[in-house]
């Protein structure tokens, strides 16, 4: 048997990321999974990047400082201050992860989940640990009037790549990485979920989509800032290196996670709740998305950023291509297994679909066993896929996707984590009790009651969220937060 039971190449998904920091990698879906496999820490190693709420911004940690500091009237912060304790606690951040700890050299390894946020297909490939230390190598400025930590995408990645900041391993890339698992002693299980990235920028950064031209095959990772947008055929040419890649790995089962399309993704707002709002020829999309606290009527295509519904349905016929080519590659390889994400969250997109009355392709998301059992016992309504909402202290809608609007909470990641899990079974993979190791029966579940517990946005939110609108204006005047949003997310594919 395989020393290496579960290993991961993937994004911010398969890290962990969530409301705009990578924070509490316990809580992603391969930690979720390695743990119904009864895989201890040192069977599934994975980076700890908890200190000051992660990196770069945690917005769930910001908020609940504040209301400490303030309570939850948005008045009070005005009156009281609130902006000079979050440039303090911003200027915190920054010191840490750009002078002080954060970049300090880690007990030398090889992690077992190799994602890391902003990773697109290429990166797995072409990325190497001395491109990010090039990067890293330029001073800090300490801006005061920009305080993000500097290339946080490259600091995440140095980590992952080469944590003790060895010379003898500057050259390797997360494939690279994942070769020294399988030379020591051979992979069992490897999930592959990249390609988001090859796209989110464009619904991210709401700018029209740049298709990639023919210099990115040349150097991707010199030439993607110029794009946001991966043309198919580039897309096909990376993924092929990729999948050689994966096979000179020989392991026994590959799991690929296709691309979801990322206009449901509540971080970008369909304007508009009645059918004339929608596109004659598709009701599927809006005539405009644009940031998630821009009311309906003060939304101005003159002044503020959106794309077009027409936009965001060319989006998504590309991200159809790159899934195209991914069912391509697996279909060609009999150990080798897909996993559909992008159909379980078009099942769950709640404005695409239910709230104009369209009939769900393949029936609505069936939610497993445990999960609303979970969500009873401690007294919550329905998740969707809205935008966090709180209404008299309740939340009255979201719950699936965090603060950040792109990645999952901690329940939400959990459903991720159900979905490999189904058809890891179904290729014959064993999950074994945590103690014994004896073999589990089907079904495998995700203690979701357990789960919900460790999800802090849904079963006990900030209060804040009340008049979220609201407070995100307030944040965007003092922090700007859609530059923040653009720096974790990549402004035209950029690294930040």
């Amino acid at each position: 048997m395989a020393k290496h039971r579960l290993v991961v190449l993937g994004d911010s998904m398969s890290q962990g990321f969530m409301s705009g920091a990578i924070f509490a990698t316990e809580l992603s879906y391969p930690a979720l999974i390695a743990a119904e496999m009864g895989l201890d820490s040192t069977q599934f190693r994975i980076p700890n990047f908890k200190e000051f709420g992660g990196l770069p911004v945690n917005l769930e940690h910001l908020l609940r400082l504040l209301e400490t500091e303030y309570g939850p009237d948005l008045s009070r912060w005005e009156v009281l201050g609130a902006p000079f304790h979050i440039r303090s606690w911003m200027d915190q951040i920054e010191d840490y992860w750009e002078r002080g700890g954060g970049t300090e050299a880690r007990p030398q390894t090889v992690y077992h989940n190799l994602a890391c946020w902003g990773f697109s297909v290429d990166d797995a490939v072409h990325l190497r640990a001395s491109h990010c230390v090039a990067k890293l190598e330029k001073p800090s400025s300490d801006d005061p009037l920009n305080q993000v930590p500097e290339n946080a995408f490259y600091r995440t990645a140095l980590t992952v790549l080469n944590p003790s900041q060895d010379r003898a391993f500057e050259e390797r890339t997360a494939l690279d990485c994942v070769r020294a698992l399988a030379a020591d002693g051979g992979i069992e299980n490897l999930i592959v979920n990249l390609g988001a990235n090859n796209a989110l920028g464009t619904i991210t950064a709401l700018r029209e989509p740049l298709l990639t031209q023919a210099d990115i095959l040349a150097d991707p990772v010199a030439n993607r800032e110029k794009y946001n947008l991966w043309h198919p055929d580039h897309f096909n040419h990376f993924y092929a290196e990729l999948v050689a890649g994966i096979e000179s790995v020989g392991a026994q089962h590959v799991f690929f996670a296709n691309i979801p399309h990322v206009t449901i993704a509540p971080i970008a707002r369909g304007v508009g709740t009645t059918p004339n709002d929608r596109l004659a020829a598709d009701p599927r999309y809006f005539k405009f998305y644009t940031r998630f606290w821009i009311t309906d009527q003060d939304f101005d295509p003159a002044k503020h950023s959106h794309l077009t519904g027409e936009n965001a349905k060319a989006i998504d016929q590309t991200i159809d291509r790159y899934n195209q080519t991914i069912a391509h590659h697996v279909g060609l390889h009999e150990n080798w297994h897909l996993v559909d994400v992008n159909r379980s969250l078009n099942q769950l997109a709640y404005r695409r679909y239910r709230e104009v009355g369209l009939d769900v392709p393949g029936g609505r998301y069936v939610f497993p066993t445990g999960w609303n059992e979970a969500l009873q016992a401690a007294g919550l309504t329905e998740l969707t896929s809205h935008y966090f909402k709180l209404a008299n202290r309740q939340r009255t809608h979201g719950g699936i996707f965090s603060l950040d609007g792109v990645h999952p909470t901690t329940m939400g990641y959990g459903l991720l984590a159900h979905e490999f899990i189904k058809v890891m079974r179904q290729a014959g993979v064993e999950f074994r009790t945590p103690i014994t190791g004896e073999p589990r029966p089907d079904p495998v579940l995700i203690d979701f009651a357990r789960l919900l517990k460790r999800d802090t946005l849904v079963h006990s939110p900030p209060q804040t969220l009340d008049d979220v609108i609201s407070v995100a204006e307030w944040l965007d005047g003092w922090i700007h937060l859609g530059w923040i949003l653009d720096t974790i997310h990549g402004i035209n594919g950029a690294r930040h």
